[in-house]
């Protein structure tokens, strides 16, 4: 299956500053415990900065992007609207 096609190359992406991404301790689960549905435990980042500990998600780190890396499929679920992956937490 071929998902992508490569149509040029930049060495310029332009200013990454403004780019914040989340994650969350309480992402994923053992064996035969439920996932945490809501987490305050969290933490962001800048591009090449350091992580910050959050804990209860708020305001401006609201609007950060999930720090995960996703398969082309779960990008399709993302673009629907669609939460994906399904057990990553929630923050409220």
């Amino acid at each position: 299956m071929k998902f992508w096609e490569k149509v040029g190359d930049t060495k310029e992406v332009g200013d990454t500053k403004h780019i914040l991404f989340k994650n969350t301790e309480d992402y994923g689960s053992k064996a035969g415990e439920e996932p945490i549905k809501i987490s305050k435990k969290w933490y962001v980042w800048r591009i090449n900065e350091k992580f910050v500990d959050v804990g209860k998600l708020e305001g401006e780190n609201r609007k950060s992007y999930m720090g995960l890396v996703v398969n082309p499929l779960g990008i399709i679920e993302l673009l629907k609207g669609n939460k994906y992956p399904i057990n990553y937490p929630d923050y409220e």
